[in-house]
């Protein structure tokens, strides 16, 4: 019994560490898992990764996701990844909202109402975020409609 326990807390930092985050990203995996995963990815430069203070931060265009086509940004810090985000830009505010709604529907048939948003009425008129903790991880949607350009982002942050 004492060994099933020794082992339990030895692989236990390795559980932990894999969160799942979007697709088959997780919380902590290194910059080489997830190039080996997505070998289409783009080293976003120096510059980018030094004004997120991120030790390597790529990009990934067309990701789908709900039946739309995404922008990705994949940030890793010394302790593998930290955060993802998925863009979907338009200027068609119809469009976004659509997507929104969509993500939104199917983000509280996964994780339920976001803390504090009992009343979802025209949540996509204006700007808006929700917000879930899933298992050490934040899941933010975002909507934004700023001038002509309306923009839906989907953030996954480890948090732990």
């Amino acid at each position: 019994m004492k060994l099933v326990f020794g082992i339990a807390l030895l692989l236990l930092p390795s559980i932990v560490c894999s969160q799942t985050m979007w697709g088959g990203t997780r919380a902590g995996m290194s910059p080489d898992e997830f190039l080996s995963a997505y070998p289409q990815a783009v080293d976003a430069g120096e510059a980018l990764r030094e004004s997120t203070e991120s030790s390597a931060y790529y990009v990934l265009d067309n990701v789908e996701f709900e039946g739309g086509s995404f922008e990705g940004r994949f940030f890793f810090k010394e302790n593998g990844l930290e955060a993802v985000n998925l863009s979907f830009n338009s200027r068609d505010a119809q469009e976004v909202a659509a997507m929104s709604l969509k993500l939104l529907n199917s983000f509280i048939a996964m994780h339920g109402r976001p803390p504090g948003q009992e009343k979802l009425e025209s949540p996509f008129v204006t700007s808006h975020i929700f917000t879930w903790e899933v298992d050490g991880v934040e899941v933010e949607l975002g909507h934004m409609a700023a001038g002509r350009v309306h923009s839906v982002d989907v953030r996954y942050v480890d948090k732990r």
